[in-house]
């Protein structure tokens, strides 16, 4: 069992690529940012993983 999803879950749930604080940090340890549009509106959703994770240990 998956303590998060990964970062593939999140582009598909987003159906975007995500715009990473540090390219060189895996997805887990990253801050990742998915801007994404509806008709109307306009999304931006943050992704902080380790701190979601370090909450919760």
């Amino acid at each position: 069992m998956r303590d998060c999803p990964e970062e593939l879950d999140f582009i598909s749930l987003f159906e975007c690529i995500p715009l990473k604080k540090d390219q060189n940090e895996s997805f887990l340890y990253d801050e990742s940012t998915f801007i994404f549009t509806s008709e109307m509106n306009r999304f931006e959703v943050k992704t902080h993983h380790f701190i979601i994770l370090s909450r919760f240990q």
